[in-house]
Order: C-alpha cells, then structure tokens, then sequence
C-alpha cells in the first residue's frame, strides 16, 4: 500500500510540474489546457492530497500546491470560490447547531426515539467537523499568498465562535441529555488509526 501511495504522489507531483526535460517546458497556455481544463487539479483533489500527505509529506505537499497556484492563474479564482463554499457550509452547521442545542434542551418537538437522536447529533458534529477539518488542511498546507484571501473573510471568527460552540454542545450533551458520544469517539479512533497506517512513510 505504501509503495502505491508513494507512486500516486510522485504523479500529482510529476504533474504539478511545467518541465519536461532539464532544457525543455511546457508553455504556460499549454500547461493550462492540458492540466487546468480537464481538471487534473481543482481545490478538493488538492485539499484531499493535503489530507492523505500532508503529515508524512509535507515539503512535497506544499510544493504541489504552490506549483499548481504558481501555474496556473485561475486556480485562485477557484480558491475563492472553495472559501465562499466552506462558509456556506459553516452557516449552514450554525443554524443546525440551533436545532441540536433546542432538541438537547427539550425545545426542539420531535418524536425521534434517543437512539434517532444520538444519530442525529452525531452526524451533525461529524459533518461539522469535517468542515473544521477542510478549513484546517487550507491554513496548513496552502501558501501563504493564498491564505491571505481567507483574512478578508468572516472565515476567522467563524472558525472562532465554531471552538465556543463544540465546548458548549460537548457539555449540554453530556449534562443535559447524557449521551457520552461513545460512538463518535470510536469513529476518530478508527479515522486516526487508517490515517497513520496510510500515510506513515517519507516520499524519497
């Protein structure tokens, strides 16, 4: 398995490259319809290669993703647009935690059984952190220049006020409603687990 992930990121890094030959490139034009036009690259595969690499590979990581920004122009414009997605998202995570925090309490009226509503809350704090976790693989693996968009957004307070909220949820779920979220932690633990058995090995 190691050698196979080995061998896949040499290619995303083989690809991220504009060079064929020690004396020989690619144009920039050509580099774009090759690589940027049938989606050799966009901000979930980079996101996703940060994800499985970034830990074991870091230099490599980073420097694919400043090839690829380096490369080709409109990939920021894509940046962008994948910084408005996430805050979608995050908002729609904020109304949602509304939802959890009134069912918790007793406010919310539903018939759903406590087993349907273990479900319900854990899939929302999975969701939710699989937006924090997005947002965290940016800040770490992307370029600076890059991240410097972010800070012209709501994105920090977001992240922030998001902090506050997961303390106060873990605490009214474990003193209000009694759920110790056992099968949420199994989860990380089984995430954590395949992550570093996928991922602990140095490109060479």
């Amino acid at each position: 398995m190691n050698r196979l992930l080995d061998f896949v990121l040499k290619i995303f890094f083989r690809l991220s490259l504009t060079i064929e030959r020690d004396d020989e490139y690619l144009s920039l034009p050509f580099y774009s319809k090759i690589v940027y036009d049938n989606w050799i690259f966009d901000m979930a595969k980079l996101i996703d290669i940060a994800a499985i690499y970034g830990k074991s590979n870091q230099a490599v990581v980073n420097k694919i993703i400043i090839n690829v920004f380096d490369n080709e122009k409109k990939f920021v414009q894509d940046f962008k647009e994948s910084v408005d997605l996430l805050m979608g998202l995050m908002k729609t995570k904020f109304k949602e935690y509304q939802k959890v925090k009134a069912m918790i309490i007793g406010d919310y009226i539903t018939n759903a059984k406590v087993n349907e509503k273990e479900d319900m809350i854990i899939k929302y704090l999975n969701d939710y952190i699989e937006v924090l976790s997005n947002f965290s693989l940016v800040t770490t693996y992307f370029p600076e220049s890059i991240i410097e968009m972010i800070r012209g957004t709501n994105a920090l307070l977001f992240l922030a006020n998001s902090y506050c909220l997961t303390l106060h949820l873990k605490k009214d779920i474990v003193s209000i409603f009694g759920m110790t979220l056992t099968q949420l932690d199994k989860n990380a633990k089984d995430l954590t687990k395949s992550q570093q058995s996928s991922s602990s090995y140095i490109i060479a």
